[in-house]
């Protein structure tokens, strides 16, 4: 985990540190949306420094440390916004995974049951601008007879653990579409942010850039960045962040074919989570892969894990998708 860090913040300060070749201007960096429908294989894993709640809709919650989703979606426009579109993102097929504390071990699995049942052939409403920045992720396909409290505490729950799927969209491109300068910034990304039901902030700086552009359309995207995120729902707690990420763009097409990502942040000197120990750190590894009409993809069963570092009898040993992972990204093969 530590090494991890230390790569992380290497990488940034390789990245942050380059000098810039120039660059022959270049056009097409905005999302180009028609009648067809568009589809991805996403997955993420995330380790919180504090619990977050899973509830079911009856009369159950358990405390969760860290989970992990893989799923297939399909993303089709829904309207035509001023300055982008509203999606209509249909679930194809989806696994989660779960680790919950130490006192809730073995009760997860009964929430990720009912969690899974209602992920599968959901619609997420997905407003995202040409400039490729995720403006709302809203679950707006929730199948009950009722609501009430602990249902509307489920869909939340819902919306935030899928926000951090689609979190890997939010890219901000160069404006208008045009590439004047070697590096352009972003200043809010959805990735800096963390799964918390009482509102994510973060304050932070992004800087992208094209390392390849080919012949066929695509554009190798790199960014790296750092910020300041609150990492937890709990109150006097500030996380220093680090973003690492490769994309790749297809200018011809206008749309994002691929993108993996790694989020790491610690408790910053003056958090409540540091004081008289070190803080559990926060952690958001991900990745996105385009998927052609009529392709299949096979997601991962819905199961309860151990907590990451520990062992518990009974439950598969919690193992990061980045180490799982065969390839890092697809456009290196």
């Amino acid at each position: 985990m530590f090494r991890e860090k230390l790569r992380l913040i290497s990488l940034i300060a390789c990245f942050l540190g380059l000098s810039q070749p120039a660059l022959a201007e270049t056009s097409g960096f905005e999302w180009q949306w028609g009648g067809e429908e568009r589809r991805w294989f996403i997955e993420t894993d995330v380790v919180l420094p504090a619990y977050m709640w899973f509830h079911k809709d009856r009369n159950a919650s358990v405390r969760v440390v860290s989970f992990q989703l893989q799923l297939v979606m399909g993303c089709q426009v829904a309207d035509v916004l001023r300055k982008g579109w509203e999606l209509h993102c249909e679930i194809e097929n989806a696994g989660i995974r779960a680790a919950g504390t130490s006192g809730d071990t073995n009760k997860v699995q009964e929430i990720l049951d009912e969690v899974h049942e209602k992920l599968n052939h959901a619609i997420l409403s997905v407003n995202i601008t040409k400039n490729g920045l995720v403006s709302s992720v809203d679950f707006n396909e929730y199948q009950v007879s009722d609501v009430n409290r602990q249902t509307s505490l489920m869909r939340e729950t819902m919306r935030l653990v899928l926000a951090r799927a689609i979190a890997g969209f939010d890219m901000e491109l160069p404006k208008d579409g045009v590439i004047t300068d070697p590096v352009w910034p972003q200043y809010e990304a959805l990735l800096m942010r963390s799964p918390s039901s009482s509102g994510s902030q973060s304050a932070n700086q992004i800087i992208h850039r094209v390392i390849d552009a080919r012949d066929n359309g695509l554009h190798v995207i790199e960014t790296a960045g750092k910020g300041l995120m609150n990492a937890a729902h709990l109150t006097g707690n500030l996380y220093n962040a680090e973003l690492y990420a490769f994309g790749v763009f297809d200018v011809s097409s206008g749309y994002l074919r691929e993108r993996a990502w790694t989020v790491f942040a610690s408790a910053s000197a003056g958090s409540a989570f540091n004081e008289g120990y070190q803080s559990v750190p926060y952690i958001q590894w991900g990745r996105i892969i385009s998927m052609a009409p009529g392709e299949q993809r096979e997601v991962f069963a819905s199961i309860e894990t151990a907590a990451p570092g520990n062992q518990t009898e009974g439950l598969p040993s919690w193992v990061p998708l980045s180490d799982a992972s065969a390839d890092l990204i697809g456009f290196t093969k």
